[in-house]
């Protein structure tokens, strides 16, 4: 294709929504809140760690499902869920 690994297409086609670069930044300040909060006192009482940036990326990226696919009998049968869309799409008018 040509497009570098970060851009929207490419991503969009590998089924990945975050680009390496705010992965790793969301791996970063993981690991810097975990690290403040080992000097706490809740981490000594094992309470209060704090959540994962990037897990919450990823489970926001698990939550996004994609469209159902539809298959057609035949091309009237599309012509008809085609027309039915459009006017959806129009507020019902064509």
């Amino acid at each position: 294709m040509g497009l570098p690994p970060e851009s929207r297409a490419k991503r969009q086609l590998h089924g990945i929504r975050w680009d390496l670069k705010t992965q790793l930044l969301a791996m970063a300040v993981d690991r810097l809140s975990e690290l403040v909060w080992t000097k706490t006192k809740d981490a000594l009482h094992g309470r209060n760690k704090p959540k994962s940036v990037l897990r919450l990326l990823i489970d926001n990226q698990e939550q996004k499902r994609e469209p159902e696919t539809v298959a057609f009998d035949s091309p009237e049968a599309f012509e008809r869920a085609r027309e039915e869309m459009i006017k959806s799409m129009n507020g019902g008018s064509v």
